[in-house]
């Protein structure tokens, strides 16, 4: 079986939690305290794992605990690396990263809009 590359499966996750978010826009309800840490977890998550699975592709892992490291610093260790491994065209990509983040809810406030 073949895998996924890694912004294919950053991409799935996103859509996900955006589903995730609209069925709680769909059914009338706020978003609970759980269900928001919840996504924002899943959401964060994500991206490491990407960080990890796109350093792995890209030239091999740069220490054993890399994975941890990136969890640990998750914010700066996302810019970090959106710039060390790509030059300055990590900007770009960066920016690309972080509107996948805002999709969740922006999904969430247009699927309200229609509703309401």
């Amino acid at each position: 079986m073949k895998r996924l590359p890694p912004l294919a499966t950053l991409l799935v996750t996103v859509a996900l939690v955006s589903a995730f978010r609209v069925a709680y826009v769909v059914a009338g309800t706020d978003l609970s305290p759980t269900a928001s840490l919840l996504s924002s977890i899943v959401l964060a998550l994500s991206f490491v794992l990407w960080v990890v699975a796109d350093s792995r592709r890209r030239a091999g892992l740069p220490c054993y605990d890399f994975g941890y490291l990136v969890a640990v610093y998750f914010p700066a260790s996302l810019i970090w690396y959106a710039i060390s491994s790509r030059g300055w065209r990590g900007l770009l990509t960066l920016a690309a990263l972080f509107g996948l983040a805002f999709v969740p809810g922006l999904s969430a406030y247009a699927a309200w809009l229609l509703l309401y």
